[in-house]
């Protein structure tokens, strides 16, 4: 019976940095509008290695994000390692042609596409991405710093689909950034 208890504390031990979240406030404001918190995740790298927390702010009962809807959205990503800009790149190419609805292809959105690539830096462990997408356009911002700022809506409304469409290369954090568990 001890080891029993003994194996369930560490069982906890190793659990509980997995269950930790950075300190994401209850609400953010994109263009004048106040959002709330609907989901926060964490994404791990090959399941083992923690790559970055990301907290989703959307309007209260507001419908599953969809790339046709008008509504205000932010997503907040926080890394908890270091990563080169190349990285991103690869990453958000791939994950932005795998979430394109059918009719639609890469090459429709290569301008607003290489804008964004264009403006990735590398991040350090505590560095922030913000990308934030209203009906007037959409930003993203490091550290608060703006890269991008376009009235290209749609545009940034595919772009934020890479975390949360159904064909995201990860569907663990979309569940859990959309409450879908």
């Amino acid at each position: 019976m001890r080891r029993n208890n003994l194996n369930a504390l560490l069982a906890l031990v190793l659990l509980l940095p997995s269950l930790a979240w950075a300190n994401f406030p209850a609400t953010a404001v994109v263009a004048n509008q106040t959002l709330r918190l609907e989901g926060q995740g964490l994404l791990r790298w090959k399941g083992l290695f923690k790559v970055y927390e990301a907290a989703l702010y959307r309007a209260p009962g507001a419908p599953l994000y969809s790339i046709d809807g008008a509504e205000m959205a932010r997503l907040d990503i926080r890394y908890l390692r270091d990563i080169p800009a190349r990285g991103f790149v690869d990453a958000t190419r791939a994950g932005f042609e795998a979430v394109l609805p059918a009719g639609e292809t890469l090459s429709q959105w290569l301008g607003p596409l290489n804008q964004t690539l264009g403006a990735y830096q590398d991040v350090s462990a505590g560095d922030g991405y913000r990308l934030e997408v209203s009906p007037q356009g959409f930003r993203l911002l490091l550290n608060d710093r703006v890269l991008v700022d376009s009235p290209d809506s749609a545009f940034g409304r595919r772009l934020l689909g890479v975390w949360l469409l159904p064909g995201t290369p990860a569907p663990g954090l979309r569940e859990q950034l959309l409450s879908l568990r």
